[in-house]
């Protein structure tokens, strides 16, 4: 090294050293050199929140599909599928080859999913959209959302009520692979003969998840010659759920439903179903518990019969006191949607893939994170799995989160980093907090991998097991075999 450069390095640390005693220069804390990385910068610049997503939309002859990956901001208070949504419906902005979906003359009023079935009720005039565009729209909609991880059906609604069913416009859609041109040739078919798509026969029902706080929605092929439709569909509610693991029968055994059940038309021309139920047990029902049983005939029975609308009881031959007719509209709120928790077991040797019905507002990956917080639930209990997160540990040491690209950024607090030291966590326990963490989030639709900071820095990690410092993505060798 030559005398100019040692001068010039001497006098860069006197500097640096005098700076420290000057009135008002702080000093940053002092970070553990094995746990905290200081990359330039510190702390990562912050990101659009955005994650890329695949959209179809009708190219404008409506002869094909448009399809471009697009990034979608995440709104904190919009769900994933809404954004993805209100994109579509909007004017494309880069590509000018397509259309919004069903011409842009609709907004969204709800959208909602549970299990593999996406409903998204729109708000707008049906009558004014072109058959053409209303049938392209759909098969455009079902594609992107189809896309997603887990969603294999699409139900459409414009103000509560379905699509006008019939040819490819069916109760629960499914993905196309076929061009537009093609799929409108065949529509038409349809329209036109006896014969229907396979999708025709799909229903949708409603049972109870496993804790009987919210329903969750099961689609079924239904049986061939349905003569009695709401006869048909009552007793497929009757027999309970085929996915026993993740749900439970919403009839209690006690109650059976009258033969005389029915569907009426109105004076408007509106059709209503009329349930009659015998239940000698109903007036001793918990009213939560007596509430939701209606609400999932009147869900089921409403996805399943596109022309029925709302619906009646009439229970042990007298009908319910409330003059108001049970519609879908009053149980939205009900509806939970299935997600898979990853949770240590008791030997802290394996992940043991959990399911759990989860409320749909808010909907975020970070609410998966609040539910591996607080930890078992009663309706886990016999289940052989243990909490994964310290005591103390809670959604308040999460100082932010946000996306980059397919990558879920959590921040959490020092707090939290102290309070996960000072639990002296073993190798096992290291591993099982982190990647219980990542397993988990990465089950959401827009997350392939989560990275982790401690107040805005990179860590190494939180013991000497597992390194932070890159982005995780799952780890599937960890989950019990069989899970």
């Amino acid at each position: 090294m030559g005398k100019a450069t040692k001068h010039w390095a001497w006098l860069a640390a006197a500097l640096f050293a005098f700076s420290a005693l000057l009135p008002g220069c702080v000093q940053p804390p002092v970070l553990e050199p094995s746990t905290l990385i200081t990359r330039p910068p510190t702390a990562p610049p912050v990101a659009a929140n955005t994650t890329p997503v695949t959209l179809y939309r009708p190219s404008k002859a409506e002869n094909e599909f448009v399809r471009e990956v697009v990034y979608v901001t995440l709104d904190e208070q919009q769900s994933l599928l809404w954004s993805i949504v209100k994109q579509l419906i909007r004017p494309p902005q880069k590509n000018n080859e397509s259309i919004p979906l069903f011409g842009g003359n609709c907004d969204i009023r709800d959208i909602r999913q549970s299990r593999d079935v996406v409903i998204v009720d729109f708000n707008g005039d049906m009558s004014a959209i072109p058959e053409r565009t209303l049938v392209t729209s759909a098969l455009a909609l079902t594609n992107t959302l189809t896309e997603l991880p887990n969603t294999h059906y699409v139900k459409i609604l414009f103000e509560g009520k379905d699509l006008p069913i019939g040819g490819l416009l069916t109760t629960l859609m499914m993905h196309s692979n076929e061009n537009l041109d093609v799929l409108w040739m065949l529509h038409k078919s349809y329209e036109e003969s006896d014969l229907r798509p396979l999708e025709a026969d799909n229903i949708l029902l409603f049972f109870f998840d496993t804790s009987k706080k919210y329903l969750v929605c099961e689609a079924r092929k239904s049986a061939a010659g349905m003569d009695n439709r709401i006869g048909d569909v009552l007793n497929e509610i009757k027999n309970g759920p085929m996915a026993a693991s993740d749900m439970a029968d919403t009839i209690p055994h006690t109650m059976y439903f009258d033969k005389d059940s029915s569907l009426e038309t109105n004076d408007q021309g509106e059709v209503y179903a009329i349930v009659r139920i015998i239940d000698s047990s109903y007036n001793l029902l918990p009213y939560d518990r007596s509430r939701l049983i209606l609400g999932g005939i009147t869900l089921s029975l409403c996805s399943s019969l596109p022309q029925v609308s709302e619906v009646q009881f009439i229970i042990n031959n007298k009908p319910l006191p409330s003059s108001d007719p049970f519609t879908p509209r009053l149980f939205n709120g009900r509806i939970g949607n299935i997600v898979t928790l990853y949770f240590p077991d008791s030997a802290l040797k394996r992940l043991v893939p959990v399911s759990r019905a989860i409320p749909q507002e808010n909907d975020s990956p970070v609410n998966l994170l609040y539910q591996l917080m607080w930890g078992p639930v009663e309706s886990d209990l016999g289940k052989n799995i243990a909490a994964v997160f310290p005591v103390g540990c809670g959604p308040a040491d999460l100082l932010g989160k946000y996306m980059e690209g397919n990558t879920l950024v959590l921040n959490f607090s020092n707090s939290f980093y102290t309070k996960v030291r000072e639990s002296s966590l073993s190798a096992d326990q290291e591993r099982m907090l982190v990647y219980s963490i990542v397993n988990s989030l990465c089950g959401y639709p827009s997350v392939r991998s989560v990275r982790f900071l401690v107040a805005g820095n990179y860590t190494s990690g939180f013991g000497n097991t597992i390194d932070l410092t890159d982005p995780l993505i799952p780890n599937p060798g960890i989950v019990e075999v069989g899970g």
